[in-house]
C-alpha cells in the first residue's frame, strides 16, 4: 500500500512530522497536499523551512527543530512496575 492510500485510511494513534523548504513549490504543494489527507487519529504537523530547499545543506538545518518536535511528542520510557 502506497503512502497515500495509507495516510488516508490508517486508524493508527500517531503523529507525524512532514517538511518542506519553501524554495520549492512543488514539494510544498506535494507535501502540505499528502498531510491534509491524514485522517484521525493519525495526524501530521507540517512545517516549511523558509528558504530550504532539497540539499543536506537545508536538512541540516531542520535537525534542531525535528529534535524539539521528537521531545514534544514522543512518550519517554516507561517503567515496567
Amino acid at each position: 500500500m502506497g503512502p497515500d492510500k495509507l495516510i488516508a485510511t490508517s486508524k493508527a494513534d500517531v503523529k507525524m512530522l512532514a517538511t518542506a523548504g519553501d524554495g520549492t513549490s512543488y514539494e510544498v504543494n506535494l507535501v502540505k497536499a499528502w498531510a491534509a489527507k491524514a485522517v484521525p487519529p493519525t495526524t501530521v504537523e507540517y512545517y516549511e523551512q523558509p528558504g530550504g530547499r532539497h540539499k543536506t545543506v537545508d536538512f541540516e538545518k531542520l535537525i534542531p527543530m525535528a529534535l524539539e518536535w521528537l521531545t514534544k511528542n514522543l512518550t519517554g520510557p516507561q517503567s515496567d512496575s
